[in-house]
């Protein structure tokens, strides 16, 4: 669950099982007792119980790693090698219309959950996406004179093969800059770095190791 993540529960606050309380609120698993209670000192009933259990298994699905190139960013959705994909609220800041021109034919790796569809959702999965994006785990920026802002989002690996690209507001684990290309980072926070072409690093950025 995000680090910034809340509830409208006014009784779990500095409760030792408030961040797995948060995280069942915002997956959707728990909607309280009402009036902005959780009551997490009760007695839980079994439809309660019952009703965790069935809420859990509908948000759970398959978890895989997807690699994958990047065909169009469309509001809530990204298109990979031809397969509809949905966006967290978290990831649209990184997939998102801005950063359309630097993410076309980009190389990703994701990580996916897909749910199993629902009866009324037996159609085209085109129509129908029923694969989410919830995390990218490495990035191939191939696109010259671009820009890619990360919106402050983690990305373990991150490598640019174009000239003239900056890239903004990012955290990033691993970084590589190939041969004849030129990368300018700014506001962003790099840990291991292998320079094959130029790296500028500008304002508030830092990088552990080059």
């Amino acid at each position: 669950v995000a680090a910034d993540a809340t509830t409208p529960f006014t009784d779990v606050k500095g409760n030792m099982f408030e961040q797995y309380i948060t995280a069942l609120y915002v997956n959707d698993v728990t909607k309280g007792v009402g009036n902005n209670k959780f009551d997490p000192s009760g007695v839980v009933t079994r439809e309660q119980l019952t009703a965790f259990v069935v809420r859990a298994e509908e948000i759970a699905g398959e978890v895989v790693d997807k690699s994958a190139t990047v065909d169009s960013i469309d509001g809530d959705t990204i298109v990979v090698n031809g397969e509809v994909l949905i966006l967290t609220e978290e990831l649209k800041a990184v997939f998102n219309e801005k950063n359309a021109a630097a993410l076309q034919d980009a190389k990703v790796e994701l990580v996916v959950r897909y749910k199993d569809a629902p009866v009324a959702y037996l159609a085209p999965v085109a129509n129908n996406p029923q694969g989410e994006v919830i995390g990218i785990s490495g990035l191939d920026l191939p696109n010259a004179n671009t820009s890619f802002n990360a919106g402050g989002y983690l990305i373990p690996t991150v490598s640019v093969t174009a000239e003239g690209v900056t890239i903004s507001n990012a955290s990033v684990a691993t970084f590589a800059v190939a041969k004849g290309a030129t990368v300018k980072v700014e506001n962003t926070i790099v840990g291991t770095v292998t320079v094959d072409g130029t790296l500028v690093i500008g304002e508030k950025s830092t990088a552990t190791e080059i």
